[in-house]
């Protein structure tokens, strides 16, 4: 479900920014996007110690989920209108596209012990690969029949039944499948205690 969002997410973008903003705005988007993750990073970090990854991790994805479906609904005149509309778009899209895999794989590395993950997460990452390649195939064969922005409420549904899942793996998985304390769990924990 999340990569297949994703994939919609970007292609959707991809397209209303170039047919918005042109190509030779591209490299611009680029250096926005870095510049707009350096002080979003340091939010991380502190969510992360605050609420935790589980819990930080659903929020995004119900969060991204609502607002996209949001946006379908209430505001693509108001957007299609707006001149700062595409470049918002690209750098919203992008920071979601960097923040909700790297959350989503440290929800896993913190509920799933060493043993558990050589089992899980190569399946998870076949699955991945399969969403990816059907949220590029879905856009071609969903604006046949609707505009180019209703790709987002299929993307925000998408993401708010990851949330779901999410949720109900936190749920189901006894506290003892969590954090086993490896060296690198170790280095983390210390990384997060320093002062930002």
């Amino acid at each position: 479900c999340l990569m297949f969002s994703i994939e919609i997410c970007r292609v959707t973008r991809d397209s209303i920014f170039l047919g918005r903003a042109g190509v030779d705005s591209i490299p611009y988007m680029y250096l926005a996007v870095a510049f707009v993750m350096i002080p979003l990073s340091l939010v991380y970090a502190k969510a992360v110690k605050r609420y935790g990854v589980a819990s930080l991790s659903r929020i995004f994805l119900w969060a991204w989920s609502a607002a996209l479906v949001i946006f379908w609904f209430t505001s693509q005149e108001l957007f299609r209108e707006s001149e700062t509309f595409p470049y918002v778009l690209y750098c919203g899209v992008e920071v979601m596209c960097i923040f909700m895999p790297m959350a989503f794989w440290a929800f896993l590395n913190e509920r799933f012990s060493s043993e558990q993950g050589h089992e899980i997460f190569p399946k998870i990452g076949v699955g991945g690969i399969l969403g990816a390649i059907a949220g590029g195939i879905a856009p071609k064969l969903v604006t046949l029949y609707l505009n180019t922005e209703s790709m987002f409420i299929l993307a925000g549904l998408g993401l708010g039944l990851a949330g779901f899942i999410s949720h109900k793996v936190n749920k189901s998985l006894p506290e003892s499948c969590s954090l086993e304390k490896t060296p690198h769990t170790i280095e983390t924990e210390k990384a997060l205690k320093v002062p930002l």
